[in-house]
């Protein structure tokens, strides 16, 4: 009995450590806006849903210059294009490169008032920056322009599941220790 239960910890320990392939929930987002093109710095956040390809949620904050994203209904169609062809062609050929546009109708108001570009690699210089394997981004402002490059990175929380099979794992060994100790003694 001691074997098996020792044998179900340490399984449970193992499974509860090994990083997880499928993804149970929407995973949040950071993006950091350099404002290295011009106009000021800024952040930005969104969800990602592997098991769904939609992504939610798309907002920036540029400070005392306003805040502002993507209505849901644009994200719908075009979140997974705006994932998966911007944020994530780090591993692509950056000759290639992608733009996605947004107007006006696409946003959340009051910022951008009149349109928003997100580039990646030769289209990069439609964000008026140089072509670069990474994302940026150009946010058309009443009079104002904001561009720069974007560095998106997911924020780091673990799975619930992680945390229940490691936790079960160590009251396992705990008890399996103490039971050993009482007979010991």
């Amino acid at each position: 009995m001691r074997t098996l239960v020792n044998g179900l910890a340490l399984a449970a320990l193992t499974i509860g450590l090994t990083p997880q392939i499928a993804q149970a929930a929407p995973i949040p987002y950071t993006m950091i806006f350099d404002g290295s093109g011009g106009g000021d710095a800024g952040t930005g956040v969104f969800s990602w849903d592997d098991s769904t390809q939609l992504m939610t949620g798309l907002t920036w904050d540029f400070g005392a210059e306003g805040t502002g994203g993507v209505t849901e209904d644009r994200l719908i169609v075009s979140g997974a294009f705006l994932f998966n062809n911007i944020f994530n062609n780090v591993v692509d050929d950056p000759a290639i490169g992608y733009l996605t546009l947004l107007d006006s109708a696409d946003m959340i108001p009051p910022f951008p008032s009149t349109s928003a570009r997100f580039c990646w690699g030769s289209n990069s210089i439609a964000c008026d920056v140089p072509d670069s394997a990474m994302g940026s981004y150009r946010f058309n402002h009443s009079d104002r322009l904001f561009t720069g490059y974007v560095t998106i990175a997911p924020a780091a929380v673990p799975e619930p599941g992680t945390f229940a099979l490691v936790a079960a794992a160590a009251a396992l060994i705990v008890r399996q220790r103490s039971r050993l100790k009482r007979r010991t003694t």
